[in-house]
């Protein structure tokens, strides 16, 4: 808790002087109704003795310093001592009041527009119309040739020898389709206004100086679109700024008009939430969703202002000059208030507003690098003085009216050639006689092929001749799937003996394979033995034709 001091002494009755920290001040007048003169200015304090009700108000007038206009601080004098300078706007918060909200926002693109600049501006919406239809006609054009070109380029060795003059018909249809599309282009880039500013060296000169003065402004690190602003209620949120905004990240950049050509690459402001502005040496544009406004410069007042603010999160931008500090929670005189154990201290960050009024027109900007800020509205201030008292005309821009102007006339759709036939025919026979063919190879290739030999997969029995008896044979049992006789580790060592004998039975794994069975089927037929089957007499068998082989 901090350090207080206060002392009353009384003088005479109804008179005290009071002593503290902050200076000496003296009341004067009984308990309930008395007047506090001090460095804190004069008060009128009244009160019911036993009641707990009281009043207390301000008689002088607050300095000028305390004062200022809707809220805002008024600034320091520059000569004075440097004093902690409060910023007037800051990130949005939620005042416990409902405060009023301005939003920097145009109206209707519409409604916007000089009377000079009117005809002019009727004419770029006709012309962005035009524009946008030639895009998507360009679009599908585009999309054609290269399904064109796709289909021509397909099966073209066969069409070319089965059906020539088809191949020739496709050809050309995709030679058709790059003269359409190239023919749309040429129309759209055609679409433009050649416009000439009359207006004399000085001010183009001028005007260069704006453009460079710009150029500085649009490499600001930050830069963003005011959406709107409301008043802070100061006493109950204990904030030190005045203002609360709504800011959105955008940036500025010079841009190639499609439509008007002239000299300048005009400076771009994009909008967050409106009109995107453009800037010619004679009026300024605003466009939104393909509608144009021309607004004459010199009706167009465009102010550039130093502002302070409150950079909570504490990431300031490298181009940025932090002017002083504050707290979070802070009293009127600007100090801290101590009421709170968490009251970080926050900087104060020097940025630079821009903004644009006119008829209709209500935009604001802000950017973070101040000095490029002042010096791009100095230089503006200069070219529209530069202007002051001259007849500024638009040469050049397209003397007709929008209902002069004529509609494109778009080249029509180039038909597509007919089916092929012949070449489609003689496809689907080729892809039959494939299926035949696989179908063929599946059933040469399948298992039953390969092993036709009776028995292979049945019950073992000896390699010698069935025995002859007078009794009739007993009916043979269907034949089902059985597991071979042999053990897994006679499987192994039936492979390994097939192996010695010089057949390949695949890996030595104990499974009686696809691989194991043809190496047993071509050492029977060396031995011409007839039926070879997975059981111990075969096995012994192989034992002996290896021994035999080794000696």
């Amino acid at each position: 808790m901090g350090f207080r001091f206060r002392r009353p002494v009384n003088i005479l009755p109804g008179v005290r002087i009071n002593f503290g920290k902050r200076g000496i001040s003296a009341t004067v007048g009984p308990r309930g109704a008395s007047v506090n003169i001090g460095p804190r200015g004069t008060h009128l304090n009244l009160g019911l003795p036993g009641t707990g009700l009281s009043y207390r108000t301000r008689l002088d007038t607050p300095p000028p310093q305390q004062r200022g206009r809707t809220g805002e601080i008024a600034p320091p004098d520059p000569a004075a001592a440097p004093i902690r300078d409060v910023p007037e706007i800051q990130p949005a918060v939620n005042p416990s009041s409902p405060t009023q909200v301005i939003e920097f926002k145009s109206v209707s693109v519409a409604s916007l527009g000089s009377e000079s600049f009117a005809r002019v501006g009727a004419l770029l919406d006709k012309l962005k119309r035009q524009r946008a239809t030639l895009t998507n006609e360009i679009m599908q054009a585009e999309i054609e040739a290269a399904n064109a070109k796709k289909v021509a380029s397909t099966l073209a060795w066969l069409r070319r020898r089965i059906a020539p003059a088809a191949f020739a018909a496709r050809q050309k249809y995709v030679e058709d389709c790059a003269d359409r599309l190239d023919a749309l282009k040429e129309i759209r880039d055609s679409l433009v206004i050649g416009v000439e500013f009359a207006i004399s060296d000085d001010s183009k000169k001028c005007f260069l100086d704006v453009l460079t003065a710009f150029d500085r402004v649009s490499r600001s690190a930050r830069i963003w679109d005011i959406t709107s602003a409301r008043a802070i209620d100061r006493p109950s949120t204990r904030s030190a700024a005045n203002q609360a905004v709504d800011v959105r990240p955008v940036g500025f950049d010079r841009v190639h008009d499609d439509i008007m050509a002239t000299e300048f690459k005009p400076p771009l402001f994009i909008n967050a939430n409106g009109a995107d502005l453009l800037i010619y040496p004679a009026f300024v544009v605003a466009q939104v969703a393909g509608r144009f406004a021309l607004l004459d410069i010199r009706e167009v007042e465009i102010t550039v202002a130093l502002t302070g603010f409150l950079v909570e999160d504490g990431n300031i931008p490298s181009d940025t000059q932090v002017v002083a500090n504050t707290w979070k929670y802070v009293n009127k005189n600007g100090q801290p208030d101590r009421r709170f154990s968490y009251n970080p201290t926050i900087p104060i960050a020097q940025y630079c507003k821009i903004f644009f009024r006119g008829a209709g027109l209500n935009e604001a900007w802000m950017v973070s690098n101040a000095q490029a800020g002042i010096a791009f509205g100095e230089a503006l201030l200069r070219y529209k003085e530069s202007l002051t008292g001259s007849v500024m005309e638009a040469e050049g821009i397209a003397p007709p009216s929008a209902d002069e102007w004529p509609d494109v006339d778009l080249p029509e759709k180039v038909a597509p050639p007919p089916v092929d036939w012949r070449t489609s025919v003689a496809v689907a026979g080729c892809l039959c006689s494939i299926a035949a063919m696989a179908g063929i190879m599946t059933v040469v290739n399948s298992p039953q092929s390969l092993y036709p030999f009776p028995g292979l997969n049945r019950e073992p029995a000896t390699l010698a001749p069935p025995v002859k008896s007078a009794t009739k044979a007993a009916p043979t049992p269907k034949a089902t799937a059985v597991e071979p006789s042999l053990t897994e580790a006679e499987v192994a060592e039936m492979q390994q003996l097939l192996k010695k004998a010089g057949f390949d039975p695949g890996l030595a794994d104990g499974k009686a394979g696809a691989s194991t069975r043809q190496a047993l089927l071509d050492w029977a037929r060396s031995r011409q033995i007839q039926n070879p089957k997975l059981d111990r007499a075969t096995l012994e068998a192989l034992r002996r034709g290896v021994r035999d082989r080794a000696r």
